[in-house]
């Protein structure tokens, strides 16, 4: 799987976002072909298959963090899961062959008491999942 982050972030919506490390995440490989998510501090959402983009949103609240993983056993593949400073939501991307489009679909949904800043996870192999532990500022 390759593609040229150079073109992506040479578009000219991307160099006026704020992004930080954690803003890119890695969701599938089809055909060889890379689907990745790369998120802003000002809630944009795009999701690209090799170069092209398959998918965008506007959260409208800022996205801290993307990760990816096996969070939903139910569910065969990875999900992307979206970190805000107060929601949480797990995604998965669906294909729907009539109309040829991508869309993000939410499995699930949490708002939060407390300031969400971070996300952290770890994979338990023997199972097949991952976890994630969101930190956060106590009020």
């Amino acid at each position: 799987m390759s593609f040229q982050t150079n073109t992506i972030w040479s578009n000219s919506e991307f160099q006026s976002s704020k992004f930080q490390w954690n803003n890119l995440a890695i969701i599938d490989n089809i055909d060889g072909k890379g689907i990745f998510a790369i998120s802003s501090l000002s809630g944009q959402l795009h999701i690209f298959k090799s170069e092209d983009v398959i998918f965008s949103r506007n959260f409208k609240r800022p996205i801290l963090q993307l990760v990816t993983g096996n969070f939903i056993s139910a569910l065969k593949k990875k999900v992307l899961v979206i970190l805000q400073p107060y929601n949480i939501s797990i995604n998965y991307l669906d294909y729907n062959d009539n109309t040829g489009h991508y869309n993000l679909c939410t499995a699930f949904t949490h708002d939060l008491k407390d300031l969400a800043y971070s996300m952290t996870e770890s994979k338990v192999i023997s199972e097949k999942k991952t976890l994630a532990k969101i930190h956060m500022y106590k009020k």
